[in-house]
């Protein structure tokens, strides 16, 4: 786990939501978590749809700008003490999309780095070893290993399409891979 520590991380504790991303391109899962109420109080994941019409690079731009407007109306909505980000470490076939998911990753650590709030970044390899500690791990396991451990928190999911609940998944997996966060999932 990296954490980059942008703003007063003592004074940020003080906050009482945390927020779960699956850092993605096309979608991005969100959740946040109430600390005081011990309840998952949204997800969702943000689907952007490729514009064939524009540029290349004016697509990326347009398609990461309305996942930053979801994130910062959610961090205003949520005073966050922590923001827990499952970030990629590769995956994409071509150069395309390899840059698109580094400019997703590059735009959320300064999205961060810009509202002062402390970034937690966790892999996606952090997240599958809750799940099985060596070996495959589908995401249907990852699915169901969240919702067995998060369900007396009132875990939820914001539709039933599948591809939507797993990107849902991953970012609460998120909140349990990172250790300072999974305090409260005890």
């Amino acid at each position: 786990m990296l954490t980059l520590l942008t703003g007063d991380f003592m004074k940020a504790s003080r906050y009482r939501h945390l927020i779960g991303i699956d850092v993605g391109f096309a979608n991005t899962g969100i959740v946040v978590f109430d600390t005081k109420s011990k309840k998952f109080v949204y997800s969702a994941t943000v689907t952007t749809k490729q514009d064939k019409k524009r540029s290349t690079v004016v697509d990326i731009y347009q398609r990461i700008h309305e996942t930053m407007s979801v994130l910062y109306r959610l961090t205003k909505q949520f005073p966050t003490s922590h923001i827990v980000a499952e970030m990629p470490t590769g995956g994409g076939q071509g150069a395309i999309p390899l840059r698109a998911m580094a400019a997703a990753t590059g735009a959320i650590a300064a999205f961060m780095s810009c509202q002062n709030l402390t970034l937690n970044m966790v892999t996606p390899t952090q997240t599958k070893r809750l799940v099985k500690p060596k070996g495959k791990v589908s995401k249907e396991e990852v699915q169901e290993y969240v919702e067995e451990r998060l369900s007396r928190f009132d875990f939820f999911y914001s539709s039933d399409t599948k591809a939507i609940k797993e990107h849902i998944a991953d970012a609460a997996a998120a909140l349990l891979a990172c250790p300072i966060t999974a305090k409260y999932f005890k």
